[in-house]
């Protein structure tokens, strides 16, 4: 039996901090399509990590980060990285060095212009994105994963599943 793993946080939009940056990120990110790479990771995947950690101490106990320290790999530091981020979102868009590494991840594939899903079948991102600009309520990340062996074994292991 799959476990599933849910997190629920929330960034607090008070006027003065807008979230829109994060919608536009989840939006467009690039959807990585794991592919098995045992070798071991770059030297900027090390560094990177090393940063990690060392300005987001809680990221230890990702699952993601003991998985890349059991068995450093490029995949589990590239996963790692990913989770790191996305978890201290808040800190990260304000800070410049995460953002080039967004934006110019490794191995990514595109599925459509963005990645955002409703009841209608388009999305129109930019209408989002001025909307939540002007929201001062919390918005909630409803995060629900599966590890990635569970994922594989049930076909949720490609970008169009």
């Amino acid at each position: 039996m799959a476990g599933l793993i849910l997190k629920s946080p929330y960034l607090k939009c008070d006027g003065g901090n807008s979230v829109s940056g994060y919608l536009r990120y989840i939006g467009t990110r690039e959807r990585v399509e794991l592919l098995p790479d045992d070798r071991p990771p770059t030297r900027k995947q090390e560094q990177l990590i090393r940063k990690l950690v060392k300005d987001f101490p809680s990221s230890k106990v990702l699952g993601e980060y003991l998985d890349y320290e059991s068995k450093p790999t490029k995949a589990h530091a590239s996963t790692f990285i990913t989770r790191a981020l996305e978890e201290n979102w808040a800190q990260v868009q304000q800070m410049d060095g995460y953002m080039k590494y967004i934006a110019t991840r490794p191995r990514a594939e595109r599925l459509g212009d963005h990645g955002l899903f409703g009841d209608e079948d388009a999305v129109d991102l930019e209408k989002a994105t001025r909307e939540l600009d002007q929201y001062t309520g919390n918005v909630w990340m409803h995060i629900i994963s599966l590890k990635r062996e569970d994922a594989a074994r049930l076909g949720y292991d490609n970008v169009k599943a």
